[in-house]
């Protein structure tokens, strides 16, 4: 199970006084991908590979193609091997 995140909101409500704010807490479940670092993951979305790199969403979609970039296909989605993507721009 993933760590939770805390995120805190201030309102005004109308049973309080109009001059306190009230506290109110959410917890939410941490996704995935913010409790593993970028460079440590397996895959990533081709989104999340355009961000990390700059490179243009098409020339990934050519360059996988090509066989230069690993992907693997899970239903309709294309899910970058992010070792891969590393060696591509010459991080790894």
């Amino acid at each position: 199970m993933y760590p939770f995140i805390k995120y805190r909101f201030f309102c005004l409500c109308p049973p309080c006084d109009s001059n306190t704010l009230c506290s109110i807490s959410v917890y939410m479940h941490a996704s995935h991908k913010d409790t593993i670092p970028f460079n440590e993951r397996p895959t990533c979305r081709v989104e999340e590979a355009v961000e990390a790199t700059g490179i243009g969403r098409s020339k990934l979609y050519v360059d996988m193609k090509a066989g230069k970039l690993e992907f693997v296909k899970y239903g309709r989605r294309r899910l970058v091997r992010v070792p891969s993507l590393l060696k591509l721009v010459g991080g790894a």
